[in-house]
């Protein structure tokens, strides 16, 4: 990784001098990880990870679940089944790091290693941290309403442009839930819930 990270940086500083120069994968840099196939945690990926996208300019972690091929007493065994729940839940995990804000350390704790695999690791955290909740969306900042379950990027960004020229009521939630937001989380929320 070391390698890459110094083409990389060479490559820009000779585009300093020549525009025609060569990007180096223009695409971004991306990695992948076999999860599964040692004792790794999620917390030791995910920080791996966040290391890379720090450390390394990353654009993309992926992560496979480790399919069983050779018998070799160090791996699973054949037939073990693949994690892909596992997978999944990383993946979800990886996603709050890139575009919610999320840390590392937030998403899976060392007292707790594993990620849950009942419920998405963003709700995990809001379980976590009820301390948080609830939200006043009327003066909460972006970075904490994107940390509302069932509430993303594009919603919480028309909750912050919205709420400059009125005042949010369940109506308007109700409203962008049809599309933005998840249907599960306004279900629950009686008609004259405080917003």
């Amino acid at each position: 990784m070391e390698t890459v990270k110094t083409e990389i940086i060479t490559i820009k500083e000779s585009r300093k001098t020549h525009k025609k120069a060569p990007k180096f994968v223009p695409a971004g840099q991306t990695s992948q990880m076999i999860v599964g196939a040692s004792n790794e945690t999620d917390l030791q990926v995910i920080q791996l990870s966040s290391h890379f996208y720090k450390q390394y300019d990353l654009k993309r972690v992926y992560y496979s679940g480790y399919v069983p091929m050779l018998s070799d007493s160090r791996l699973p065994a054949i037939g073990t089944p693949v994690p892909m729940i596992r997978e999944n839940r990383l993946y979800q995990a990886d996603w709050l790091m890139r575009f919610y804000g999320f840390g590392a350390h937030e998403i899976v704790e060392p007292d707790s290693p594993f990620l849950d695999l009942d419920c998405d690791p963003k709700l995990a955290w809001a379980i976590r941290h009820r301390e948080h909740f609830p939200v006043n969306i009327q003066t909460a900042s972006y970075e904490m309403i994107v940390r509302i379950p069932g509430i993303g990027t594009k919603t919480a960004k028309k909750i912050v442009k919205a709420r400059k020229f009125n005042q949010l009521t369940l109506y308007h939630l109700k409203k962008w839930a049809r599309r933005s937001i998840a249907p599960n989380t306004l279900s629950q929320l009686p008609e004259k819930t405080n917003i």
